[in-house]
Parts: C-alpha cells; sequence; structure tokens
C-alpha cells in the first residue's frame, strides 16, 4: 500500500509543466511498440514545445533542448535502419537532418559542460556515429 502511494507521488512529481515529457514518454512507448514515426511526430512535438519555453515561462534548461533534438535524431535513424536502402532519397533526408539533430545536442551540450564531459563526449559520439562526410562537417559548421 504505501508502494502504491510512493509510486503515485513520484509519477505525479515528474508531470512536466511544459508537456514536453509527456510526449517524449508518449514517443518512447511508440517507438517501443515499433511506431517510429509516431514516435518522431511526439518527439518533434516536445522539441518544439521545449524551444519555445528557452525564453518563456514556464522555462526549460538547454540541456532539456539537447534532450530533445537527440530523441528527434534517434528516431530518425530508427527510420533509416527501417528503410534498409529502400528510399535513398527519403534516407539522405534524414540522415542529414539526424546529422543535425545530433550535432545541436552536442553543441547545447559542450555550451553546458564544456569539452571534458561525459555527456559532452556521448553526444560528440552519437554524432559521429552517423559518419558524417566531409561536405556534411562543413555544412554544420558553417552554420554557426
Amino acid at each position: 500500500m504505501a508502494e502504491a502511494a510512493l509510486t503515485t507521488a513520484t509519477m505525479q512529481m515528474e508531470q512536466s509543466l511544459t508537456g514536453a515529457i509527456e510526449l517524449h514518454r508518449e514517443a518512447a512507448s511508440l517507438s517501443a511498440d515499433g511506431h517510429t514515426i509516431g514516435a518522431l511526430q511526439f518527439d518533434r512535438r516536445g522539441l518544439s514545445i521545449r524551444l519555445y519555453h528557452l525564453d518563456a515561462p514556464p522555462f526549460v534548461a538547454p540541456i532539456d533542448v539537447a534532450f530533445s533534438h537527440r530523441a528527434v535524431a534517434g528516431d530518425l535513424v530508427k527510420i533509416i535502419e527501417g528503410l534498409n536502402g529502400a528510399n535513398e532519397t527519403l534516407s539522405t533526408k534524414y540522415r542529414a537532418e539526424g546529422l543535425d539533430h545530433y550535432y545541436t545536442a552536442f553543441t547545447i551540450t559542450q555550451d553546458t559542460y564544456g569539452n571534458d564531459s561525459i555527456l559532452t563526449n556521448a553526444d560528440w559520439e552519437l554524432f559521429m556515429s552517423m559518419d558524417p562526410t566531409n561536405e556534411e562537417l562543413i555544412s554544420l559548421l558553417l552554420r554557426i
């Protein structure tokens, strides 16, 4: 009985003021069930909300935005893997978007925690796991 009350209290504390956490939870659930496109839609909405609330109350931390970028990029990677080369145009589009989201997450984490952080290095490894070409790297770096 006490355990159930604790679980309920914990769940209530984890509700967000912006609704972004709930969207990301729903995305994770959809992704686990194999509904990657639906997960991508929920994660994109969570990212949009968090970007808005960087400047408007209730405020979110930049690292929360980095999490959302990572979530969207992860969905895109799953979609690319699911395409398995069947649609090269779509794969290329999603790859570019995924690289952009991973790179943005990396830069936010780097700005927040510095170059020597484990989180910064993990974000860099996620970005590099997509094996960006020199042209893609130059394009992302010129964007800054």
